[in-house]
């Protein structure tokens, strides 16, 4: 299974919205070692920061968390193909 992942707080952003994505990146590979999982993280932030090795990013260029998620990743995940679920974390439930 291919999934791509809303990175948008992997390295910038509330400390809570950090450790949550984290721990779901580290939990899904654990559990699903065999599953590839591409994170999408803004520009700006890969510029003064570092994704653990062996992570596949990708790149995106809007600085609104919305627009990725309505505009972006599904851009990203039509480019990349084979994708077969897209995580659009937004640190919020259903009806928020």
């Amino acid at each position: 299974m291919k999934l791509l992942l809303d990175g948008y707080w992997w390295l910038s952003g509330p400390p809570s919205g950090r450790l949550v994505l984290r721990e779901f990146y580290f939990a899904w590979k654990r559990e699903f070692p065999e599953d590839e999982l591409v994170v999408a993280i803004p520009s700006r932030d890969l510029r003064g920061g570092t994704p653990p090795t062996g992570m596949r990013v990708i790149r995106s260029h809007l600085s609104n968390q919305m627009l990725v998620n309505t505009i972006e990743l599904p851009l990203i995940a039509r480019r990349l193909g084979g994708v077969d679920a897209v995580d659009r974390f937004s640190g919020q439930g259903p009806g928020a």
